[in-house]
């Protein structure tokens, strides 16, 4: 998550009209934070970063397989598979990691996607 994002999300959390889940559940209305890496973990694509149309792949298979219809236009999905906006050796498809974060906003929406269970944070024990 970048400075901007977390700035973007603190706004949203501070206005009173939403919960960012899973770290607030007030009854406001609800914005998810999504990892793509986590849900393309759930669905075992590993190294997703580097396998954009693998990613695009089993999110649409999981929505079909759930009775979601999605047409993807072909022109987006080739802009998601192709757009890196890294460097040298390292892979960084934003264009997918936002196709999938929709898919799991639809996902959550239809109640097939839940929360991940929010752990406290490390506290160091002095001395």
């Amino acid at each position: 998550m970048t400075l901007l994002g977390n700035a973007f999300i603190a706004a949203l959390s501070d206005s009173g009209n939403f919960d960012i889940l899973p770290f607030q559940q007030r009854g406001r209305t609800p914005v998810i934070e999504v990892y793509p890496g986590h849900a393309m973990w759930a669905l075992n694509v590993r190294n997703y970063k580097r396998r954009p149309a693998d990613c695009i792949d089993e999110i649409t298979s999981y929505l079909h397989a759930n009775d979601i219809s999605l047409n993807l236009d072909p022109t987006v999905r080739q802009i998601c598979e192709t757009y890196n906006t890294s460097s040298g050796t390292s892979s960084d498809y934003d264009a997918a990691d936002a196709f999938v974060c929709a898919a799991m906003a639809v996902l959550f929406r239809e109640g097939l996607a839940r929360p991940m269970e929010v752990r406290l944070p490390c506290r160091i024990r002095k001395g």
